[in-house]
C-alpha cells in the first residue's frame, strides 16, 4: 500500500491473524464467517476477472462480502480470545501493518552465492550490479530474479565484460538494450568504486554448535504453543529459535512472544528448568515452569 498510495493505515485489524489466537490456524474468510457468525459467503464469483469492467452485479456482490462482516467477526473473536490475547493480536497486527524498512540494496550481494569469496574489482562489482537489481526489481514490484538471474550475475562477475560483444557471451543475461547498458554502466560503476565504499559481509556465524540447544528450545516452543492452543509455526520459526539461542536478539525478545516464550527459553538456557517425556513420550512435561 505504501508503494501504491504513499501511505499506510493508522491501525490495522487482520481477523485472521487474530483468529490465528483463537487456535483456528490458517483459515479463510470463508471458514471463520461460518465459524463464528454462522454467516455463508458464496464462493461463485472467486474466479472473476476483476480487471474487467463493468463487473457483474453478482461479482460486486461477493467483492463487498470480503469486508462487510468484518466489524462483527472482530468483535466475536475479541470476546472468543479475551483481552490478554487480543493485546497479543494486535501486537501482531501491527507488525503486519508496518512491513520492515527495505534492506540496503548495497548489501544485497551478501544473497549471493560464494560472495564471501569475492574480492577486489569482483566484489565491487557485484556490490553495484546486485543494487541495480535490486532498485530495478522494486520499481517494477516483481522479484530480483526476473530482472537477471543468479547465474547471469555468476557469468557476468566473473568475466567482467566490458562491451555489449562480451556481454554476449555470458549466459543467463537479458539482451533488451535498456538491461544491456544498465549491466554494462553498473561493471563501469563497481570498478571505478572506491574500495572504502564496498559494504563487506559479516563474518558468517557457526550455529553448528548449537545444534542440541536448539532442538531443546524448538522443543518446549512448540509445546508451550500447543499447551496454549496456537500453531507452533507462527510463534516461532527455525530462525527465531537459533537466535535467542545463539545471543542474539530477536522475535522472541520482543512483545507477545517474549512473554509467552521468550521468557521460557531463557531460562531453559539459564538452566532453571528441566524437561522431561509423559505419556509414553507422548507428552513433554516443562518442569520449574
Amino acid at each position: 500500500m505504501r508503494r501504491e498510495v504513499g501511505t499506510l493505515p493508522s491501525a490495522l485489524v487482520d481477523t485472521q491473524i487474530a483468529a490465528a489466537f483463537a487456535g483456528a490456524g490458517n483459515q479463510s474468510l470463508l471458514s471463520l464467517c461460518k465459524r463464528h457468525l454462522n454467516v455463508v459467503i458464496e464462493k461463485g464469483d472467486r474466479l472473476t476477472d476483476w480487471t474487467a469492467r463493468p463487473l457483474r452485479e453478482s461479482a460486486r456482490l461477493y467483492a463487498a462480502s470480503d469486508v462487510a462482516h468484518l466489524h462483527a467477526l472482530a468483535d466475536e473473536l475479541r470476546t472468543e480470545i479475551g483481552e490478554e490475547r487480543w493485546g497479543w493480536a494486535l501486537d501482531e497486527c501491527e507488525a503486519s501493518r508496518t512491513p520492515p524498512e527495505q534492506a540496503d540494496v548495497n548489501k544485497a550481494w551478501w544473497r549471493v552465492r560464494g560472495s564471501r569469496a569475492l574480492r577486489g574489482d569482483r566484489a565491487r562489482v557485484a556490490q553495484t550490479l546486485c543494487a541495480w537489481r535490486e532498485e530495478t526489481a522494486r520499481g517494477r514490484n516483481v522479484p530480483p530474479r526476473t530482472i537477471i538471474g543468479d547465474l547471469g550475475l555468476d557469468s557476468v562477475i566473473s568475466r567482467m565484460p566490458r562491451s555489449k560483444a562480451d556481454l554476449d557471451g555470458c549466459r543467463g543475461v537479458p539482451n533488451d538494450p535498456r538491461s544491456v547498458q544498465a549491466i554494462l554502466d553498473s561493471i563501469e560503476a563497481g570498478l571505478a568504486m572506491d574500495p572504502k565504499e564496498l559494504s563487506t559481509p559479516p563474518e558468517e556465524s557457526d550455529d553448528r554448535g548449537l545444534a542440541s540447544a536448539v532442538i531443546l528450545a524448538g522443543a518446549i516452543v512448540s509445546q508451550r504453543a500447543r499447551n496454549l492452543g496456537l500453531d507452533p509455526s507462527m510463534v516461532a520459526a527455525r530462525a527465531d529459535i537459533t537466535a535467542i539461542v545463539s545471543g542474539r536478539k530477536g522475535r522472541l525478545d520482543e512483545g507477545w512472544r517474549e512473554q509467552v516464550v521468550g521468557d521460557l527459553v531463557h531460562r531453559l538456557l539459564a538452566g532453571e528448568i528441566t524437561l522431561r517425556l509423559a505419556d509414553s513420550g507422548r507428552t513433554l512435561v516443562i518442569e520449574g515452569d
